[in-house]
């Protein structure tokens, strides 16, 4: 529960600091994984570290700050920058209307623009499809290394699970729920993505 000092609201905790800024993340479309651990706990400690200039809504500045610096025309371009042509090597590899080629691209746009870093991808697959997506995503990601390429590391691929079943159906504080998921990761420049993937049918 948090509290109020001199008017100024503090989290209980870092672990309360911690749950209300994730949330706050979710809320804003800003994910975590775009700042550095220690940025990310010197934040955690503004929530609720009782000072003059501290506070939950400082902290949350501080995250708007972050994410309005990361989000800039020049930092977009950099980013751009660094990942374009590996990006279009591993589109043509795929192929750019594949499933596969799709989920690079919305990586790499997401990357681009400072996307959440956790995602669900549009298209629904059955079992089937989703087991042949998640075999050629890993051998995406031994072709990569093969040719090395730097900034597309740690291609995985995770087993269908019931998300519901296992108390995940509810996504952060949105509407949107979950049932059968599997899932692919990638990490793009250092920023893990989960990619979630609906599972219908058989």
């Amino acid at each position: 529960m948090t509290k109020k000092i001199k008017g100024v609201e503090y989290a209980d905790d870092e672990a309360e600091a911690t749950r209300l800024l994730t949330a706050y993340c979710v809320e804003t479309g800003f994910s975590p994984e775009w700042i550095s651990k220690d940025t990310w706990d010197t934040t955690v400690r503004i929530a609720c570290s009782v000072a003059a200039s501290n506070g939950l809504q400082a902290a949350m500045g501080t995250l708007d700050a972050d994410a309005q610096a990361l989000r800039s025309a020049a930092r977009r371009e950099e980013r751009l920058g660094r990942i374009k042509v590996e990006s279009e090597q591993l589109i043509a590899e795929a192929k750019a209307s594949s499933n596969l080629g799709k989920i690079i691209g919305r990586c790499r746009d997401a990357y681009v623009a400072v996307a959440p870093a956790d995602f669900t991808y549009g298209a629904s697959l059955t079992r089937i499809e989703f087991d042949n997506l998640a075999d050629d995503w890993r051998d995406l990601g031994t072709w990569a290394g093969r040719r090395q390429i730097a900034q597309f590391r740690s291609f995985t691929a995770l087993d269908v699970e019931d998300k519901a079943a296992k108390g995940k159906g509810q996504t952060g504080d949105t509407l949107e729920t979950r049932g059968l998921q599997g899932n692919v990761l990638v990490t793009v420049a250092g920023v893990r993505f989960n990619v979630h993937i609906n599972i219908t049918g058989k």
